[in-house]
């Protein structure tokens, strides 16, 4: 069962849809209507790509950090909000 604030695992398309990439990502909220579709966005430990002031920066020690599931390998990992992706909760 998802739940927002979960972190969960998807294939993220690559831009140019050759392929996809399996990558941790945080469940914002469950979408309006008869299907069981829930929006998301992808978790990067790149983060020179980070946008400052709009991308969220986790760091391993956040007190909520442990409770994320996130590995404790990365110092540190970013929230993309961009992009954004709509997903199934069958996926």
């Amino acid at each position: 069962m998802i739940t927002e604030a979960q972190i969960v695992l998807f294939r993220f398309p690559q831009t140019d849809q050759t392929e996809a990439k399996l990558r941790p990502a945080l469940v914002l909220r469950r979408l309006p209507g008869h299907y069981d579709d829930w929006m998301i966005c992808m978790i990067s430990s790149q983060l020179h790509q980070k946008i400052p002031d709009f991308d969220e920066v986790i760091t391993s020690t956040d007190s909520d950090f442990r409770q994320s599931g996130l590995k404790c390998f990365f110092n540190a990992s970013t929230s993309h909000s961009n992009p954004i992706f709509s997903c199934s909760s069958r996926i």
